[in-house]
C-alpha cells in the first residue's frame, strides 16, 4: 500500500484546459443536452400517440 501526501501529490503533473476551450466544452455539452431533452419530449409524445 501507497501512501501519498501532499508533497508527493503537488509533483503530479496535469493538463490544464484553457479557459476559452472550457468554455467551448460546456457550451458543447449544454447543447446536447437540449437536444437530447428536445427528443425526450418527442418520444414521450409519440409513446402517447402510439397508445391513443
Amino acid at each position: 500500500m501507497y501512501t501519498i501526501n501532499s508533497k508527493l501529490l503537488g509533483q503530479v503533473p496535469f493538463p490544464v484546459v484553457p479557459e476559452v476551450e472550457q468554455r467551448r466544452i460546456v457550451a458543447a455539452h449544454a447543447a446536447f443536452e437540449r437536444r437530447i431533452g428536445a427528443l425526450e419530449g418527442m418520444l414521450g409524445k409519440l409513446r402517447l400517440a402510439e397508445h391513443a
